[in-house]
């Protein structure tokens, strides 16, 4: 799954859950709200649009659903979106929000990969004998 498609936190959230507990069926929201130290219905209010998770409990959620840095900075940032009320602000941070997009949302970005040395023990082993 990839963050960087997501313009809300909260879709991003309920999406990561359900994908968890695919590969976990104990992951929950309840779990999830208690992990973070939320009450459950607080957590549910959040997830349907009423309300907003500070940072420091989205940190938390992330860690529990073992998002990487930028993920977690992405994350973040659509938070800042949510609850930013400055138009000016929000503008800017819309802004910064379509060049990560843009940025990850390449093919290029997913094949990122190092090109490996070439040596001439491998290049032997490559086009040696098939037999």
């Amino acid at each position: 799954m990839n963050a960087y498609g997501y313009v809300s936190y909260r879709q991003f959230l309920i999406d990561a859950v359900g994908e968890r507990k695919k590969l976990d069926r104990s992951f929950n929201y309840s779990r999830l709200a208690v992990r973070i130290c939320v009450q459950k219905s607080y957590f549910t209010h959040v997830l349907k649009g009423r309300g907003d998770l500070n940072s420091d409990q989205l940190y938390l959620v992330a860690r529990e659903l073992d998002l990487g840095p930028s993920l977690v900075d992405y994350l973040l940032l659509l938070l800042e979106i949510e609850r930013c009320r400055v138009p000016e602000r929000k503008t800017r941070l819309i802004q910064r929000r379509d060049q990560l997009q843009a940025k990850n949302l390449t093919s290029g970005a997913s094949l990122r990969r190092e090109a490996r040395p070439v040596d001439d023990a491998s290049i032997a082993e490559y086009y040696g004998n098939p037999y």
